[in-house]
Parts: structure tokens; C-alpha cells; sequence
């Protein structure tokens, strides 16, 4: 296909299209095919239900007799934070990231599911981990940088006064006894004070000072009458049954240290700073055994421990492993929800999800997991393949993935002295299994960034440079076509284009022959681009997300949308929105989603309370409609009715806009048309598509105008000699031209 160029005379012309306009009629049938897994984060247990929080949402889950969990319920939080159980309550600390620690969510435990109560706003400065305790009247919240704790009444919610002895980063309250780190050179200091609730004052009790000692405290935690102090050399465990005879009971050595443990019962439940979970019993004599150790817990959390007989939860990153503890002597894992690599694979006929687990494997009495991995086919709602984890010893890693008929394609690579090695493989889906087919070695030198699949070919590219290679994957065999310079940023290509993004032109590549260049456009500044229809495509960055219009026969490009990310929802900063072809979706900050189809912008439904839309997909030639949330994924039935609609629109010709002379030293002069009244601004760019001048910015009415500019920046310095873009935005139109300084 070449690219035609037709002079166009009229001052203006008409573009007459037909858009396929899709009015959707009636959603039904909401159905949840998967849930994601809970991982990294705090959990507690109030009656015989698991309460987990992350950063997306709080699961309640019963622990049924077998230790397996099964969910109860969710809540969206989309911030990070910590969990607190005070009778039946449980109340959640989240952290947001322009506020800090500033507000507690509450739930009500005494009903099953539990349900979101109130949030309350704390007054006060909380940038710091704070510190949150219960008495039987009051909330107590310790801000370390204020130098008090808050007492907040539980009834009203409301601040009743502050406790001005009780301050630092670690403070802990159980019985009416604070326990307080205090720390100066070399010096750590646990003071013990009892507490008045009638007048809301304090009184030492006791101390206990460790001197030129680097302990490096973690935490400290009151458990049953005990309070255990984390540190970095280990565990020291204090025996505060008697708040008149405090002492240190116990003192266990790790050469790892200790971030996070539970008391229970004579038994000690740690996890260590290489987080692996060690299991402890303490004897009267002072004395203790290690019983049990797990090296592959992987989590940084606090409160990543909970313990209901006979089972021990134990929260870790991208799992929730369950140990049978009936018998101490012989611990063993019983299962684990595994997480790690889930995720989306998108392709124009459906929708793949991934998601892994631990299986249990016993032997000889012995119990062990390995991981395995699973892709399920999310519109025909079945399992397509599982492949086990543990096999891939060849292969450290993989990058990108894409699914295609009744094979998988997959970038691994191994890592040998340091430098990666990468290999392009193709699989086949038989029996449910993955049954390895052929692999090409792409060598060390690339830096990849990912692949896609379009008419039997493999685009695969890179950054730094930024290139993209062509193989030919139409048999079993891998065959290298050639590369080009520039950027593939787009999910779905046509089966007559390549859209790919290099030196700030937007470039359309035909895609049988892929050195021929059909269509190109100057676009200033970095944009992601998806294509949605044969000529209409998506560009959005951190400013605006836009849809335009295109034409090679007219040699046409026009804004027909544009949103500002200002107006959209963003979720935890990840601006909600995608475009693959025939599909824009948008979600905005109004409690409504919408997706564009051919131009038409349709409002699609109402965003629930209790899920958090991170993108839609549309499958009309399916009827279905595919929401991947925070809580999980979703599908939907629908019917829609499709219409033509004639869409007339004038277009102005593309000589528009144009400079004499060109070449020019020392000054050009630009000529510029409006068709109609409207806001005018014409800016100048250098290639690298940086900034230089703002040339004009003004209402003008319809007519032909000039401009001079004489290669002054807009702090007054003489630009040097080269290429320069002047850019010319007039109501909803955008032209570009190129003109060179020459010196």
C-alpha cells in the first residue's frame, strides 16, 4: 500500500463516514470466575475468622476444620496500612500517601460478613508508623512526631483529651500497663507505666535499661503476660504477669534477628529478617528448642502472623501458607494460596488469566509444596493449561507471554556471570499440559521490553534502543525477518497496520511489507498509542488521554476526544483507562465507567462500592464484558444493538499552516489560516520535542495571519542552528510543520 497525496484546493472539505455505533441495551448476569488471592499483609483471627489486609482490600475469611479458607467477604482500601481487633470491632490504619496515618476504617466483627461501620479522620500528625491501642472506653493513638498519645472515646468518636507521658515510635498497652521504648546513644530503655483511666494519667512502674548494646528494636508486642521485644539480634521475652515483678524471661538468639513473632501457649511463632518462619518452645527453666523452620516465607510485614489451634497462618508476599501445629514435633504445611506471576495475557479474542499455587506433596510422611502455575481461558470459563514451576531449571525467569490458538509463546531467559540470556520459546497446550515445541536464542545484548502477536508474526521490542524485530512464527519454526527503529507501544494491531511511536512521529507501517511507512504524524511529546479502529486511534500520557481521527487518502489526523487525566480516577496513581482495537474504555471520577466504541462515548454501568475497576474489555462479537478489579475478575452478559450513523465533519485543508523562508536565518515568517473563531496557540518545539516558544496564544476570527519569528527562545537566548516544529492548535484541530535554522 503506498501512501496517496492529494492537493486539496476548497478552503474546506467534508469527510462522510459511516461508525458502527454500539448502544448497549441491557448487563446481566454478573459472575465472579476469580478471586485474587490475598497476599503481604496483616492478618488477625476473631471468631474463627481470618482477617486479612493489603494494599487493596480487607478479606474475611472463615478457616474451615481442614485449615483450608474460604471467603467471606471483601472491602476496598486501595491504601496501605494495619489491622486492629478491639472486642468486636476491627478497625484498619491506613496509610495514604499525601495525609499519612490520618484515618482508621472501622467494621463491625459481631455480625457474619462484617460490615463497614464508619472512617474516622484523625486530627493529628501522623507521618510516622503510629502506634494504636484500646482500653475499655477509649481509642489511644500514639503520634510520635506531637509527643502525646490521642484519646479517642469509641461512642462519639470524638477527642476526649491526651496522654502526654506516653510518646516514641514503639508503645504497646494491655491491662492498664504501657510498655514505651525509649532510646539515646547507645542506650535502650523499656519503661512500664500503669494506667489511671478515671483521670486519664500515668505512673512508672518499673524499667529495664540495656545499655551499650545495638539491639535495633523492631517492635514490641504484649501477648498473652507476656511482651516480646524484636530485635535485630534476636528475641527477648519479658514475664509481665505480675506488674510488680517484671523480668526478663526468656532471651532468644538469632543471628538473623527477629522482625515479627506471636506468644501462645509456651510456643513462639517468629519470623526472622531473611523473613523464614522458625518455631520455638519455651520451657519453665528459662530454657528453649528450636522445633521447626521454614525458609521460604518471603515478607516484610508486621503482624503477618496468626494462630488458631490447630492451625498457623502465616501471611507472606504473594501467599498465605497454613501449618497443621497439632503436633509440634512433626509440623507440617498443609496448603498455601500462591500468587506470584498472576495476571492478565490480552488477545483479540479473549482474555487469559494466570494465577499460581502450592501443591502438597507427601512423601515418606513428609510433607513439601511446590509451585505450580495455571492459565485459565476467561471466556469459555475453562482451564487451558498448568505448568509446574519447579521444572523450569533450564529457564530463571520469564518476561512477557502471549497466547495464540493452541500455543504459547514466552520470553525466558537465564542469567550466566551476571548477563541475561534470551530466548523466544513456543509451546503447545495438549492434554492441559505445555509440551515444549522449538525456542530461538535472541542473544545477551538486547534490552527487551516485550512482544506481541499479529498475523502469524512475533514483534518483539526493545528499549535503549528502541527497535523492533519481525519473526515469521507462521510453522513450528522461528525465522528471523528483519527490525525497525522505533517503538511498539500498542496491545492489538490491525491486520493491515503497525503502529509503532520513533523521534516524535507517530509511524504506520504496513503490515505484510513492514519497511513500508503509510502514514506518519508529528506528535509532540511521549505518548502511549493503541489503535481502536481503521482510522481512529489512542494517545495518552501523565496529561490526557485523546482519540483521534485518520485518513491516508485525505492525509487527515484530528482530535475528535480528548480527556484530561485530571478527570479521571486514579487508583493509588494509576491512571484508569486502555484502548485495543475496536475498545476504549475510561474510568472517570464520577461513579459511573464508559467505553468509547467507534467514536461513540456510552455509559456502560454503575462502579460498585465493594470492587475497584482497574480496566473493561469488550467482546461483542461474545456478548461479554470482562472487568479486571482490585477484588477480582468479573464477567457480565450483555446485548447491545448496532446502528450506522453518517458522521459529517469539516476538515480543513492541510496547507493550513506553513513558513517562508525555509531554510531561514536569521528570522521565518509563518502563515497561518483559521477557518473558524476560535482560540489559537502556536508553539515551537526543538526534535527532541522539548519546549521553545510560545509564538501565539489568542482568539482570532476566521481569516489568514502571520506571524515572524526571529530564533529567540522564551527567556531571550538565540536558539543554535537545526530543526525546529512549530505547532499550530486551533479549536478541536491540531497541525505540525518543520522548518530548519541555518547559521
Amino acid at each position: 500500500m503506498k501512501r496517496i497525496s492529494i492537493f486539496l484546493g476548497l478552503f474546506i472539505c467534508f469527510i462522510f463516514l459511516k461508525a458502527n455505533i454500539y448502544e448497549i441495551t441491557n448487563i446481566h448476569n454478573e459472575k465472579l470466575l476469580f478471586n485474587h488471592d490475598i497476599y503481604n499483609g496483616s492478618i488477625l483471627i476473631y471468631d474463627n475468622r481470618l482477617i486479612v489486609s493489603n494494599n487493596y482490600k480487607i478479606e474475611e475469611l472463615e478457616i474451615n476444620p481442614d485449615g483450608s479458607l474460604e471467603l467471606i467477604s471483601f472491602h476496598n482500601i486501595k491504601e496501605n496500612g494495619v489491622g486492629y481487633i478491639d472486642e468486636n470491632k476491627y478497625y484498619f490504619h491506613s496509610l495514604n500517601r499525601v495525609q499519612g496515618f490520618r484515618y482508621l476504617k472501622i467494621f463491625d466483627l459481631s455480625i457474619k460478613p462484617m460490615s463497614y461501620i464508619n472512617t474516622l479522620e484523625l486530627d493529628i500528625n501522623l507521618y510516622a508508623v503510629p502506634s494504636i491501642m484500646f482500653n475499655d472506653t477509649h481509642i489511644m493513638v500514639t503520634d510520635a512526631t506531637m509527643n502525646n498519645t490521642t484519646l479517642i472515646n469509641k461512642e462519639t468518636l470524638s477527642t476526649d483529651g491526651y496522654i502526654n507521658e506516653i510518646t516514641g515510635t514503639f508503645v504497646d498497652f494491655s491491662n492498664n500497663v504501657f510498655a514505651m521504648l525509649e532510646t539515646s546513644l547507645n542506650e535502650y530503655r523499656i519503661r512500664f507505666l500503669s494506667y489511671d483511666q478515671s483521670t486519664s494519667t500515668v505512673s512508672d512502674i518499673d524499667s529495664v535499661l540495656f545499655s551499650n548494646v545495638d539491639l535495633y528494636i523492631w517492635d514490641i508486642v504484649f501477648q498473652e503476660d507476656k511482651l516480646l521485644l524484636m530485635h535485630k539480634s534476636g528475641l527477648i521475652v519479658f514475664n509481665v504477669a505480675d506488674i510488680n515483678n517484671i523480668q526478663i524471661q526468656y532471651q532468644i538468639l538469632s543471628d538473623i534477628g527477629i522482625k515479627y513473632a506471636i506468644y501462645q501457649n509456651g510456643f513462639v511463632y517468629a519470623i526472622d529478617e531473611k523473613s523464614s518462619l522458625h518455631v520455638y518452645i519455651l520451657y519453665e527453666s528459662g530454657t528453649y528448642d528450636l522445633l521447626f523452620t521454614d525458609l521460604g516465607i518471603n515478607t516484610s510485614e508486621r503482624r503477618c502472623i496468626g494462630f488458631q489451634y490447630p492451625f498457623l497462618f502465616v501471611n507472606k508476599y504473594f501467599a498465605l501458607n497454613v501449618y497443621d501445629v497439632s503436633n509440634f514435633y512433626n509440623i507440617v504445611f498443609r496448603n498455601g494460596q500462591f500468587t506470584l506471576h498472576s495476571g492478565i495475557v490480552l488477545t483479540q479474542n479473549d482474555i487469559y488469566y494466570q494465577r499460581g499455587y502450592d501443591e502438597v506433596i507427601t512423601e515418606n510422611g513428609e510433607s513439601y509444596y511446590i509451585s505450580k502455575e495455571e492459565t485459565y481461558s476467561i471466556l469459555n470459563n475453562e482451564l487451558l493449561y498448568v505448568r509446574d514451576r519447579a521444572n523450569d531449571t533450564n529457564t530463571k525467569g520469564y518476561l512477557n507471554r502471549e497466547i495464540h490458538n493452541d500455543k504459547v509463546y514466552i520470553i525466558t531467559y537465564d542469567i550466566l556471570d551476571n548477563i541475561r540470556n534470551y530466548n523466544f520459546e513456543i509451546y503447545k497446550i495438549q492434554d492441559k499440559q505445555l509440551e515444549f515445541i522449538n525456542s530461538n536464542n535472541l542473544g545477551s545484548s538486547i534490552n527487551f521490553s516485550g512482544f506481541y502477536l499479529q498475523n502469524n508474526r512475533a514483534y518483539i521490542y526493545t528499549i535503549n534502543p528502541n527497535h523492533v524485530y519481525v519473526y515469521d512464527i507462521t510453522e513450528h519454526d522461528i525465522i528471523y525477518l528483519g527490525s525497525f527503529a522505533g517503538r511498539l507501544q500498542t496491545r492489538f494491531m490491525s491486520d493491515e497496520f503497525i503502529y509503532s511511536f520513533h523521534n516524535n512521529r507517530l509511524i504506520i507501517r504496513d503490515s505484510i511489507d513492514f519497511n513500508e511507512i503509510v502514514f506518519t504524524q508529528t506528535i509532540i511529546g511521549d505518548f502511549f498509542i493503541s489503535p481502536i479502529s481503521e482510522k481512529e486511534i489512542s494517545l495518552s500520557n501523565n496529561n490526557s488521554f485523546r482519540i483521534y481521527e485518520w485518513s491516508i487518502e485525505l492525509d487527515v489526523f484530528r482530535l475528535i476526544h480528548n480527556f484530561p487525566i485530571s478527570e479521571m480516577n486514579t487508583h493509588n496513581g494509576v491512571i484508569t483507562r486502555n484502548a485495543y482495537y475496536n475498545h476504549v474504555s475510561i474510568d472517570t471520577d464520577t461513579s459511573f465507567y464508559y467505553s468509547i466504541i467507534s467514536g461513540a462515548l456510552t455509559s456502560i454501568g454503575e462502579k460498585r462500592d465493594d470492587k475497584s475497576i482497574t480496566n473493561t474489555y469488550f467482546f461483542p462479537s461474545k456478548n461479554k464484558i470482562v472487568q479486571h478489579t482490585l477484588s477480582g475478575i468479573y464477567t457480565y452478559d450483555f446485548e447491545y444493538i448496532v446502528t450506522d450513523k453518517d458522521i459529517t465533519k469539516p476538515i480543513p485543508k492541510s496547507n493550513v499552516l506553513f513558513n517562508y523562508p525555509n531554510p531561514f536565518n536569521p528570522s521565518t515568517t509563518i502563515t497561518f489560516d483559521v477557518v473558524n473563531e476560535g482560540d489559537v496557540k502556536i508553539d515551537i518545539y526543538n526534535i527532541k520535542g522539548q519546549h521553545v516558544k510560545s509564538l501565539v496564544n489568542d482568539n482570532y476570527q476566521s481569516g489568514k495571519y502571520r506571524v515572524e519569528w526571529n530564533g529567540i527562545d522564551d527567556i531571550g537566548n538565540t536558539v543554535s542552528s537545526g530543526v525546529y516544529l512549530y505547532q499550530m492548535s486551533v479549536n478541536e484541530f491540531t497541525f505540525t510543520n518543520k522548518m530548519i535554522l541555518l547559521k
